[in-house]
């Protein structure tokens, strides 16, 4: 079969840019992480969503406080957003809804964040503030994903940080004694921060000098 050369030189050029463009991956404590690249108004942003910082809460640490994840042999895809934590369902005005990244479904095993990260020029090698974004809902009701970063870190030129953590009774019941201590919710929240001052610095974020926490 004759393949006429100029289209072999385009399937080679097609090659050999769909080779060239990888997904971005990040060296974490725990292990690799492999992320998307997506876009807001002509600014690229690296995302990785629905990273573990904490085992999940269930069994023998259901209303007990948070315990560092397990490390995970070769790369783990955070392409997509964790499922939100247990919660009554939020009702919104129709109008609503389309500014919100809402997770449809819910587990016990929620204790995830998300990190978006502009993409900067090579030659740049300054470390980027980072925002830490703790969603509201008066303790009973949001998810992590129901902002989405991207426009943050765009806007900003920020490193943002979006997070789960324990809600209603899962995150604040409490008996007085060890078998559900309290707080949990609160506790969740620490231990993300704790998770961003060891690892955020590989992503290019400057967690000795600037970390904000933004709460809605």
């Amino acid at each position: 079969m004759n393949v006429p050369l100029y289209l072999l030189f385009s399937l080679l050029l097609l090659s050999s840019l769909c080779a060239a463009v990888q997904e971005p991956i990040v060296l974490t404590k725990y292990g690799l992480l492999s992320g998307v690249t997506t876009d807001y108004n002509g600014v690229s942003i690296r995302a990785f969503l629905g990273i573990p910082f904490a085992k999940p809460p269930t069994g023998e640490l259901r209303f007990m406080p948070p315990v560092e994840p397990d490390p995970w042999d070769g790369v783990r895809e955070a392409t997509s957003f964790g499922p939100a934590c247990p919660q009554e369902k939020m009702f919104l005005p129709g109008f609503v809804e389309p500014f919100l990244n809402e997770t449809r479904q819910w587990s016990e095993d929620c204790l995830t964040l998300n990190v978006y990260m502009p993409v900067r020029n090579q030659n740049t090698t300054d470390p980027l503030a980072v925002m830490l974004y703790i969603h509201g809902g008066g303790w009973q009701l949001g998810t992590g994903s129901d902002n989405d970063g991207t426009q943050l870190a765009a806007e900003n030129n920020v490193i943002v940080v979006t997070l789960n953590y324990r809600l209603g009774a899962f995150g604040f019941l409490g008996t007085g004694d060890q078998h559900a201590p309290g707080n949990m919710g609160l506790l969740d929240q620490r231990q993300a921060i704790s998770w961003v001052k060891e690892n955020i610095a590989n992503f290019g974020g400057d967690v000795d000098r600037q970390v904000s926490i933004v709460a809605s």
